[in-house]
């Protein structure tokens, strides 16, 4: 028998990627804690350890046991607020993106998430990545977030406790974005996606901008990344200022 926790989150992505295919809409990159494996950053479940996270109804994180081999055991709701969309951990913390804002939750004791503190924003769509001592929030109008704002902000979480604004950089339709090392990508929707040379993490530098591929999320690692597209999952390769396609799965629509 395949252990739960691989099963789990195996679906978890099929899913993820279909529902992509069809809209425009874990675990991420960097050092996750003990993340079982790779997310977008528009997922709304993720597995860390012997726990499973699930948003449910925009306002309520489901933990799971998944410690068994083959159970599924239900632990607790936490309430951190409303309007919640996008769970990232990251070490220690679960990052949650939420229409007003991102909380921070601690899950050192992975079944008893505790909350930490709130950063704020405008009404807004909100999916967060984090690496180092920064997070990384793309905002954008949408059906659900119509009075949003258009931008990728990047806030100071050195202190957890006291989460604040660093940049904001002006965007067109940011939807998903990942971090590995210096590179960052964010997905622009139906505009493309940009590529940013983020060594220095608070000052990130665009370094191309592709337009013909519309990108709605993005999962990365090392010098290769899958994009989520409108179209299917395209996977490339990238380094020395340069981009390189290197397989296309096209996902049929309805």
């Amino acid at each position: 028998m395949k252990n739960l926790k691989s099963l789990l989150f195996g679906t978890f992505l099929v899913l993820f990627f279909l529902g992509c295919s069809k809209s425009d809409s874990n675990t991420g990159s960097g050092d996750s804690g003990g993340s079982t494996g790779e997310g977008g950053s528009m997922a709304a479940m993720t597995i860390v350890g012997n726990n499973l996270y699930r948003i449910a109804g925009g306002n309520t994180i489901e933990v799971y046991d998944i410690s068994g081999d083959s159970t599924v055991t239900f632990v607790r709701n936490v309430n951190p607020g409303t309007g919640l969309e996008t769970l990232f951990p990251y070490k220690n913390y679960l990052f949650v993106g939420t229409n007003m804002g991102m909380h921070i939750l601690d899950i050192t004791n992975g079944s008893n998430p505790v909350y930490i503190s709130t950063y704020e924003h405008v009404v807004s769509c909100d999916p967060v990545v984090v690496q180092g001592n920064y997070a990384y929030v793309t905002l954008r109008n949408g059906t659900l977030c119509n009075r949003g704002a258009t931008q990728l902000e990047i806030i100071d979480i050195s202190n957890v406790e006291s989460p604040y604004l660093l940049k904001t950089i002006p965007m067109l339709q940011p939807h998903g974005l990942d971090i590995d090392g210096k590179n960052l990508i964010v997905t622009e929707g139906n505009n493309g996606f940009k590529w940013f040379d983020a060594s220095n993490p608070v000052n990130p530098q665009q370094i191309l901008f592709e337009k013909n591929v519309a990108g709605f999320d993005i999962i990365s690692r090392g010098s290769e990344f899958i994009l989520i597209g409108a179209d299917g999952l395209f996977q490339y390769e990238y380094g020395n200022n340069s981009l390189t396609l290197l397989s296309k799965i096209p996902v049929a629509k309805p």
